[in-house]
């Protein structure tokens, strides 16, 4: 973990740039997530993260949805993210597919680069 603390750090900067929520539990952060509008029409969940003893409590859900509940509201067609490999399942069950993938800044790890297509799944309830 230690290794990877540079990459799990949000900065003061990233904050003041980027949307980010946070999930609080007894005064204590115990998740968030970011996102950022990379094109004129697409949305990327740049970070989604609980603290590992939060883990499948139900935490991680409760992030996703808000965040999907925000971005019905931003008129896009499409959500992409760079996901944990253990979290892949996790993106799958809200309707995302993995498209491709991207090599991790660790060595001969690669990360699923994932999407879900917004505007078509509107179109297919209404």
């Amino acid at each position: 973990m230690e290794k990877w603390e540079h990459l799990l750090t949000v900065t003061k900067d990233y904050i003041e740039k980027n949307k980010v929520y946070k999930l609080v539990k007894n005064k204590e952060v115990i998740g968030y997530y970011s996102h950022l509008l990379t094109h004129k029409n697409t949305v990327k969940l740049d970070n989604l993260f609980i603290l590992p003893e939060y883990i499948a409590t139900g935490c991680g859900k409760i992030l996703m949805k808000d965040f999907l509940k925000r971005t019905e509201q931003m008129h896009i067609d499409k959500i992409t993210l760079d996901a944990e490999p253990n979290a892949e399942n996790f993106y799958r069950i809200f309707g995302f597919e993995t498209i491709g993938q991207l090599e991790s800044s660790i060595k001969d790890r690669y990360l699923p680069i994932m999407e879900l297509q917004v505007r078509r799944k509107q179109r297919l309830k209404g």
